[in-house]
């Protein structure tokens, strides 16, 4: 019985606007030969290289990502206290700047300024008043790895 209702399902899908609409949108767009496809994704490739470059730039950039400090950094707790959003995109999200207090185990909470490229559809988490487990740099405090 579930197969046949699974098979009501799919048509029901073929058969929705949403899908028609989706369809209509594809058609619109312009078909390109398999050279300029490939064409395109070099550009694309270029353009990746470039936004890692001026990522590079960025003051605290580490291109690992922070996985040394996830083993080596001490765990603690951040706040975020204010957020600012610095107008650079990098791959179409946005890097915004975290003023942040930050309590670790052995030392007096101390406030800490720190950039993040954050998701769109994480945009609403990073919020006065959340908290996020971190870790932070031995030697320097200031920096830190959310997560």
């Amino acid at each position: 019985m579930g197969m046949f209702r699974d098979m009501k399902d799919m048509v029901g899908t073929l058969r929705s606007d949403d899908l028609k609409e989706l369809k209509r949108k594809a058609d619109a767009q312009p078909k390109v030969s398999m050279r300029e496809g490939v064409k395109l994704a070099n550009q694309a490739v270029d353009s990746a290289q470039v936004w890692q470059q001026q990522a590079a730039q960025m003051p605290g950039f580490d291109p690992t990502g922070g996985a040394a400090m996830y083993s080596s950094g001490i765990p603690g707790n951040a706040t975020i206290v204010g957020v600012a959003d610095t107008g650079t995109f990098i791959n179409n999200a946005p890097v915004m700047e975290l003023d942040l207090t930050v309590t670790v185990p052995g030392r007096e909470p101390y406030q800490v300024k720190h950039r993040q490229l954050v998701a769109h559809s994480q945009l609403a988490n990073f919020q006065p008043g959340r908290s996020f487990p971190v870790h932070v740099d031995q030697t320097d405090p200031t920096k830190l790895v959310i997560g």
